[in-house]
């Protein structure tokens, strides 16, 4: 047998050998798996119950912060610095609350009242021609509740519907699930909602909120999308101010400094018109930040937007511009960005002569046990594998809209190679009823095209993408063949 003929049988051996190993692996692949009870990853739920303890007061902290008009934009500058993780400026106590169990404070109450869930498979058709339609409500024990009863506990006829207006965002894809919260008679001051996680794996479920407060006519309402299909207990954590009320009022001066409970307000200013947009950028070397905010001003309308920021930056005030008589101006929408707190107002800049600042000092996190949400498709309950579990109606329009909703769905992470994937996407837009992770995956698995996988890893509590079996074994016959 010459040179090239031994080359070649020997060529044969590794091929006969790889193909055997491929065979073996993929007789080994096991069926995608992940728990519903097993711990994620812990840090956002130890933050959601952890409060900042107040720290100690900077009275130097705002000199530097300064506000100029540059044509139609205002310019900030102040000290680079993170404000994520700030105190408030008071004490807190956490507190568990137990189904049926009240806050009780000063003349203050705070409870959650009821809960519903909306969405594909859970919401009854509407009966009045709109997009509108009732919903199921329950205890926080998760005994349901009469229509007669939610009277009696202060709904009005609106808080018992839900008017619809889903899109396709991600959020969209799970159950919207509404946390009714009291009381009514005698309110606690401002709540902020800290967190949504699921009880047992202590995962995140939420990306954002949508809110109104507690107040003596109306219930305070929490509305979130969940990322879950399947019956699973859920912790909701708020920030209660619950009472101490003190107010402070004075004249509007620009950059004058107001003491008050917990920290310290300066009033950087009033301009006419609305932020319509901002932008930010920090000197790291020179540990400034800087922030544009763009105003614009609409004909026929008054307009005017107060900023001012706090010691500690975080610091647990409302603020509100009153006329001489302590009206107050009507709000014309607010936020904060950086360490930038801003109040938009339906007048003119002239018209702002007094600011009151009203604060709460008796402050607790708050944390609420929700059961498994009772009237889950019935597919959705007692499930062992988040693979498993049906999504009762999805449009999807591209691969990274599937991707997140397996990876979301199943509570795990999806990680990609450096050089990306590659599948063919002429299957989107897909409309797919009662799907499952492992049936969406299998699609992904299914359109790959350049040798690539997804491999679930439960212990590390992601999916990766990385190349398949074959494609290990093509890439090593590559290396050791001539």
């Amino acid at each position: 047998m010459n040179l090239q003929s031994e080359r070649d049988l020997e060529r044969m051996c590794w091929l006969a050998l790889a193909g055997l190993m491929v065979l073996l692996l993929a007789a080994c692949k096991p069926q995608p798996h992940s728990s519903p009870t097993a711990l994620r990853d812990t840090n956002a739920y130890a933050k959601a119950i952890s409060p900042a303890p107040p720290a100690t007061l900077d009275p130097q902290a705002l000199d530097p912060i300064k506000v100029t008009l540059e044509g139609e934009t205002l310019v900030a500058t102040m000290p680079a610095a993170s404000v994520e993780s700030a105190s408030d400026g008071f004490e807190h106590t956490v507190k568990r609350l137990k189904a049926g169990e009240k806050l009780e404070g000063d003349g203050a109450f705070f409870e959650m009242v009821a809960f519903a869930a909306s969405g594909p498979g859970i919401s009854k058709p509407s009966t009045n021609g709109q997009k509108s339609f009732p919903l199921d409500f329950f205890a926080p024990d998760g005994r349901p509740l009469e229509r007669a009863q939610l009277k009696a506990l202060g709904f009005e006829n609106w808080e018992m519907m839900d008017w619809g207006g889903s899109g396709n965002t991600l959020d969209d894809r799970f159950p919207k699930l509404r946390v009714m919260l009291g009381s009514i008679k005698q309110p606690p001051g401002y709540y902020t909602p800290l967190g949504v996680f699921d009880a047992r794996t202590k995962k995140s479920l939420v990306n954002g909120y949508g809110y109104s407060q507690i107040s003596a006519k109306n219930l305070g309402r929490l509305e979130v999308h969940p990322r879950a299909w399947h019956a699973t207990p859920m912790e909701v954590v708020v920030d209660i101010e619950l009472d101490g009320k003190v107010v402070v009022e004075t004249n509007v001066v620009r950059g004058m400094r107001v003491a008050v409970p917990g920290g310290e307000v300066k009033l950087l200013g009033v301009w006419e018109g609305q932020v319509s947009g901002y932008s930010s950028h920090t000197d790291a070397a020179a540990g400034i930040a800087t922030m544009r905010m763009s105003l614009r001003t609409v004909a026929d309308e008054e307009s005017a937007v107060v900023l001012y920021v706090t010691e500690p930056p975080k610091l647990a005030v409302h603020v509100e511009l009153v006329d001489e008589r302590g009206k107050a101006f009507d709000s014309n929408g607010g936020g904060s960005a950086n360490a930038i707190r801003s109040v938009g107002l339906r007048r003119r800049a002239d018209d702002v002569k007094r600011v009151r600042f009203t604060l709460f000092t008796n402050h607790h996190w708050v944390v609420m046990t929700l059961p498994a949400i009772p009237n889950l498709p019935a597919a959705g309950m007692g499930v062992s594998n988040l693979f498993d579990v049906p999504i009762p109606r999805v449009t999807l329009e591209r691969k990274n809209e599937m991707l997140d909703l397996i990876g979301v769905a199943t509570q795990l992470r999806f990680t990609y190679p450096a050089d990306g994937d590659a599948m063919t996407t002429n299957m989107f837009p897909m409309m797919l009823t009662n799907v499952t992770p492992a049936q969406l995956l299998a699609v992904y698995h299914r359109h790959l095209t350049n040798g690539c996988t997804a491999v679930v890893d439960e212990q590390k509590n992601e999916i990766r993408v990385e190349p398949t079996q074959l494609e290990k074994v093509k890439r090593w016959l590559k290396r050791i063949l001539p």
